[in-house]
């Protein structure tokens, strides 16, 4: 559950300047949204390291705080509590407010009545064509778009008629990495002598069954095979972490320890979220799973014909497990999806993002 270190704004005075606020949609299942802006954030602390961030999130979310931030939990997702989360926004008075996925109109234009620098993040398609709308540009100064693809990175068709006039930067993005944390890495394991395998946040599911079970079940497989396994169910999951002689299991880690399971993994079996881009962008070679938001197969299937993934046919757990130990046996096939990873758009932008943020917040009494 999400709850606050400053649970007043009556209290956030303790630090200089206007704080920037973020506004990822959250709830009970997926966490990318968040994760995705704590990962901005911490580039924002690295270029500003006295900036107050805070952030609004449901108290019905599971994530990782961390301690250097202000969390403000409200009854449901922001989509949902325009109320709570306008009242939030006049009691701290920010430089900049980040709503990413959670777009709402009303919300745009109490951040932007405030005198804040208003930024809006996507990744969905579908919620591109909510966000590129006059009556929602009126009041954003940058959109950016995460994981389009390299053919939509730009304005299309219609985008360019709606947003004619309109006086706001629209950038694109390629993922958000957090810093590893080798703290967090477990001592047992060595660099490239495991699989790991993470769904994400842990609470979607495939074909009917639970994510974090199904890929439960995959990491038990590929340890019975004789490699080492890491697996990360995610902070949503429910599942007993299975118990086998190469299999370390992990409930849940930061963002950053997470970054540092995937860069010294030799292979990635994941959800197709965020962080399926995220192993892109680190060059892993990566067999995904839709383990979770509608947006993940489709992302999946473009990605299995540029080539850019491992394909599969059948996600049940035996026929998962055994293309993972393909796979683990072919460095030939590993290098040429790591190559063509690493040459792909998954780049990391968050620093890119970060810096837009304090760029149009700079007039706004931002701390440093």
């Amino acid at each position: 559950m999400a709850s606050s270190t400053q649970d007043t704004p009556g209290s956030l005075d303790s630090e200089n300047g206007r704080p920037v606020v973020f506004i990822p949609v959250s709830g009970p299942s997926g966490a990318g949204e968040y994760y995705r802006c704590a990962a901005i954030a911490e580039a924002l602390r690295t270029i500003s390291p006295n900036l107050p961030v805070h952030f609004i999130i449901s108290a019905e979310a599971s994530i990782h705080q961390d301690r250097r931030f202000h969390y403000h939990p409200i009854p449901g997702s922001p989509t949902h509590c325009s109320i709570q989360v306008i009242d939030y926004l006049r009691h701290t008075h920010p430089a900049a407010v980040v709503f990413d996925s959670s777009i709402r109109t009303q919300q745009l234009a109490a951040a932007k009545s405030l005198g804040a620098a208003v930024i809006a993040v996507v990744s969905r398609s579908s919620k591109r064509r909510r966000l590129l709308q006059p009556l929602k540009l009126r009041h954003i100064d940058s959109a950016w778009v995460i994981a389009a693809p390299r053919n939509h990175r730009q304005r299309r068709g219609i985008e360019r008629l709606l947003t004619l006039g309109w006086g706001g930067r629209l950038s694109f993005g390629g993922t958000v990495l957090s810093p590893p944390c080798d703290k967090e890495f477990p001592k047992e394991l060595a660099y490239d002598t495991y699989a790991l395998v993470a769904p994400g946040g842990g609470g979607g599911l495939i074909d009917g069954e639970r994510a974090d079970e199904k890929f439960a079940e995959i990491a038990w497989r590929v340890s019975r095979e004789g490699i080492s396994v890491l697996f990360v169910p995610g902070p949503l999951s429910q599942v007993a972490l299975p118990a086998a002689s190469r299999l370390t299991a992990i409930r849940s880690l930061s963002p950053g320890g997470l970054m540092a399971a995937m860069s010294h993994a030799r292979v990635c079996i994941v959800g197709g979220g965020s962080i399926l881009g995220q192993g892109l962008a680190l060059g892993k070679p990566c067999i995904p799973l839709p383990a979770g938001g509608r947006d993940q197969p489709e992302r999946i299937a473009q990605l299995t014909h540029r080539g850019l993934i491992q394909e599969l046919e059948d996600y049940s757990a035996a026929a998962v497990s055994a293309e993972v130990i393909r796979l683990w046996r072919d460095e030939e096939s590993r290098t040429n999806l790591s190559c063509r990873a690493k040459s792909s758009e998954y780049t990391d932008s968050a620093a890119h993002i970060a810096r837009d943020i304090l760029s149009l917040s700079s007039a706004n009494s931002v701390g440093r």
